[in-house]
């Protein structure tokens, strides 16, 4: 009995609530303007193509700005010195690579010839 009552207390507040949304359903839903939401993606509104225009422009300024400064006696001063201290080799980085041949890892095949001398030299004494 007492699930009966809550069951038909139920069924009044469904048709309570229907009626509610009837009768405000004519008065508020009618000022709202769904077509003015928004909306949930920018494809196809207007910001779409005003962003995109926005992005274009600041590419093709930015690359007209890079090839100007490209063109500037200043930059191509400085763009030969730096690659001409960084393409000649020093004395020290000769010095450096020739230490690291000295100390890298020999083949299995020189290890082997270098223990068979070792051990040559040991029964010849």
């Amino acid at each position: 009995m007492l699930f009966g009552c809550l069951l038909s207390h139920k069924k009044c507040i469904k048709l309570y609530n229907r009626d509610i949304e009837r009768q405000l359903g004519s008065t508020v839903m009618a000022s709202i303007d769904t077509s003015k939401r928004k909306p949930r993606r920018t494809h196809g509104t207007p910001s779409f193509t005003y962003r995109n225009r926005f992005a274009y422009a600041l590419l093709a300024a930015g690359s007209v700005l890079f090839g100007i400064w490209s063109l500037t006696p200043m930059q191509r001063i400085a763009n030969e010195k730096l690659c001409k201290d960084l393409l000649t080799v020093t004395e020290q980085e000769k010095d450096r690579h020739a230490l690291f041949d000295f100390s890298a890892p020999r083949p299995a095949k020189f290890i082997r010839e270098a223990i068979e001398e070792s051990e040559k030299l040991r029964t010849e004494r």
